[in-house]
């Protein structure tokens, strides 16, 4: 089936806003507009933290969590955010296979970068190795390219580390 998109409702963009405020504010970044790289190393050290407590079987058991869709919406917000004003990207709800996902698009859709549900995985499993500061740099890099027009590929499923992170 095609892909298709449909830009975000005021009511989404909205939500977005607020997820975003509220983990600017828990990654201690909310007093002050910080460089998007600034902002990407933030949110990936936080889940590099957060797996560690979770790998760790006596920690593990004393956590007290959040809620990691909450999370997961908050801190890709903010990595998203940092994709638009980087990059001049914007956010788009991709429509494929009877599913709605909420992305951010490069300028042709060539590049999506799902970074709601790509954290989430990284939240929901500690051996996801986080690979948002690894991506943002390929991009600024220009690393990333010959993709399709219009392909939507999406970028984090290929983005792995030759040197692992721990």
């Amino acid at each position: 089936m095609a892909i298709q998109e449909r830009p975000l409702t005021t009511e989404e963009l909205s939500e977005f806003a607020d997820y975003t405020h509220r983990a600017m504010i828990n990654l201690g970044l909310a007093d002050f507009e910080p460089e998007p790289e600034v902002a990407v190393q933030a949110v990936e050290t936080f889940v590099d933290r957060w797996q560690a407590e979770r790998r760790n079987p006596i920690k593990k058991l004393f956590i007290r969590s959040p809620n990691p869709v909450e999370v997961a919406l908050g801190l890709g917000s903010v990595w998203g955010n940092q994709l638009v004003r980087r990059f001049g990207w914007e956010w788009a709800c991709i429509q494929q296979d009877d599913q709605e996902l909420y992305a951010v698009v490069a300028p042709d859709r060539s590049i999506a970068v799902y970074p709601t549900y790509f954290l989430k995985a990284c939240l929901d499993d500690p051996r996801v190795d986080c690979t948002a500061m690894l991506a943002f740099n390929m991009l600024v890099a220009g690393n990333v390219s010959g993709l399709p027009v219009q392909g939507y590929e999406n970028l984090m499923q290929g983005v792995r580390r030759i040197i692992p992170k721990r």
